[in-house]
């Protein structure tokens, strides 16, 4: 129906949503097909937005199906793009990157994220992970 009424936004919103419904009833071939036609809509549309939520869930189905490395670069995408435009979804990609820490211990992790981020960066995201273990430690 959007793509009928020319309505793109939208229709890309409906892929996710497909996308995520797909990978909740765990067909995971689907959801990733579904999340690659509505990043590619919003890419086109340059919805950064958008593009942030569709790098999450994929990053989220490469951590399920034992693929660290690419969980780690869409999350690290993702994040980089919702905190340049404020979104305060950032904190999920945030505890995402945490968790892939822990389960691929620090040497492991810190060789995916030298794939996306250089010394700076990824010092800079070390530190947000320490205080965001900290905090998750002291319970606030």
């Amino acid at each position: 129906m959007f793509e009928e009424l020319g309505n793109e936004r939208e229709l890309a919103s409906s892929h996710h949503q497909l996308g995520n419904l797909a990978y909740s009833r765990g067909n995971r071939t689907e959801a990733k097909r579904r999340y690659r036609q509505a990043l590619a809509i919003f890419e086109e549309l340059g919805d950064r937005a958008g593009i942030a939520r569709c790098q999450t869930m994929p990053g989220d189905l490469s951590m399920d199906t034992d693929r660290p490395n690419d969980a780690v670069r869409l999350h690290i995408q993702a994040f980089a793009a919702r905190l340049d435009i404020g979104t305060p979804h950032a904190r999920d990609n945030l505890d995402s990157l945490l968790d892939l820490r822990t389960t691929m211990g620090d040497a492991a992790f810190a060789g995916a994220c030298a794939d996306v981020l250089d010394q700076e960066n990824y010092a800079a995201l070390s530190i947000m992970l320490d205080d965001l273990a900290g905090e998750l430690l002291s319970g606030e």
